[in-house]
């Protein structure tokens, strides 16, 4: 059984019985009425999707069975109106593989990650803020370090949503020293729990999906709900320790910034109008340094639909 890494993938590539992680699973129907699924395959450099064609009832069951283990699949690699494609030939499941080696890790350790966090929660100088935080952080610790940040387009790998909180955080700190007049406090505390719901929204790291109450409710409303919660818990029921609560939902229900975003709340505060920013600029970012992983100098990318389906250009000159 050959190893064949995504990212070094190239047109024309032929893989037989390559051993990946099968991460994702739909179908749909041709236009000649014929059944074919749609698979993701993941290792640890990264996904790609491929398409199994001509396919029955019977297959669609049993490649279901499959996704979430590592399986041996046979497929070649092209292009289609620039777009690439796997034409899957064959799969099975595959035998006594450790499934960690085919999971995408943050590039940066778990006990690092934790330790930055920790310095930036510890910076935090109101108390009230500070003991809120902590107590949510402290509830979800173990879930937080393992889970992605979504389920595709940004920091969709293991351990991904602690990496994308640490680079808002470090962006929060960079804003702070430009425009002195933000709340540090509240910028750092609406960094911390904007998308602390995830947890609970996502099933976890491996063929993450959307659970049940992620569909129904949704994270921002779930940590909403999670912060008056603690906030009883901790018996924070003072005129002042109810402003924080109110602030600290206020930061979490507005940090997709637009109503047709999915925010219930516009940002009304200048720490909410910034937590809006550094979480845009750091998905997008992540998405345009994947998109152009592997785009030679002088080439584009194929389209991102997350990205306005844009396509990004590779610059002939050297990075700087």
């Amino acid at each position: 059984m050959k190893v064949v890494e995504i990212h070094k993938l190239t047109d024309g590539t032929t893989v037989e019985q390559a051993p990946y992680l099968l991460s994702g699973l739909t179908h749909g129907t041709a236009n000649n009425g014929q059944l074919y699924l749609n698979l993701e395959f993941q290792d640890s450099t990264g996904t790609i999707s491929g398409k199994l064609w001509q396919a029955n009832q019977e297959i669609l069951q049993q490649v279901s069975e499959l996704v979430g283990t590592i399986i041996e699949a046979s497929f070649v690699k092209n292009t289609y109106r620039n777009q690439t494609q796997l034409k899957v030939i064959k799969l099975q499941r595959a035998e006594n593989v450790a499934l960690e080696q085919f999971i995408e890790t943050a590039p940066m350790a778990s006990d690092a990650m934790q330790q930055e966090v920790a310095n930036y929660i510890q910076a935090i100088i109101n108390s009230d803020v500070q003991i809120l935080v902590q107590s949510l952080m402290t509830k979800y610790h173990e879930s937080f370090y393992r889970f992605p940040a979504a389920s595709k387009n940004h920091h969709d790998y293991m351990g991904g949503l602690a990496y994308h909180t640490i680079c808002m955080l470090r962006l929060a700190k960079m804003m702070k020293e430009l425009y002195p007049i933000l709340n540090s406090d509240y910028l750092y505390a609406g960094v911390l729990l904007h998308d602390l719901g995830k947890v609970v929204e996502l099933s976890g790291p491996i063929a993450t999906e959307y659970t049940t109450k992620g569909k129904l409710i949704g994270h921002i409303n779930i940590m909403v709900s999670e912060i008056e919660v603690m906030s009883q818990r901790l018996q924070m029921h003072s005129e002042t320790q109810q402003e924080v609560v109110m602030i600290l939902q206020h930061l979490v229900l507005s940090h997709h910034g637009k109503l047709e975003y999915g925010s219930p709340k516009l940002p009304m505060m200048m720490e909410a109008e910034m937590l809006t920013y550094i979480d845009n600029i750091d998905a997008k970012m992540m998405m345009m340094e994947r998109a152009l992983q592997g785009i030679e100098p002088g080439e584009f990318s194929q389209r991102v639909f997350a990205l306005e389906n844009r396509q990004l250009y590779q610059p002939k000159s050297d990075k700087q």
